[in-house]
């Protein structure tokens, strides 16, 4: 498969990491070959101070229901990873 990256395209949504995701997540949502229609999933981990100021590591979710073909960069959830990876040991999570 062909690269469809192109620098100046991706200038165009901006230097973060997220936004960098933005676009390759449209690029993957653009070819009906690689996504069904709304389908697919992306994904980010990002370094960034909370609002204490700490410094932590987050991972960008694409939420359900987004387009990868549209995405926008509030369409991606972040969730912390020492959340995550507290969670992940754990024999039994409730989603109540």
């Amino acid at each position: 498969m062909k690269s469809l990256w192109n620098d100046n395209d991706a200038k165009k949504y901006g230097k973060s990491l997220l936004a960098k995701r933005v676009y390759t997540s449209r690029l993957l949502g653009a070819n009906p070959d690689l996504v069904l229609h709304g389908g697919g999933n992306t994904s980010v981990k990002i370094k960034k101070k909370d609002f204490f100021g700490i410094s932590k590591e987050y991972l960008y979710v694409k939420g359900s229901g987004c387009d990868l073909a549209t995405i926008n960069e509030d369409d991606f959830s972040a969730c912390d990873m020492q959340d995550l990876l507290s969670m992940s040991v754990m024999d039994d999570l409730s989603d109540t």
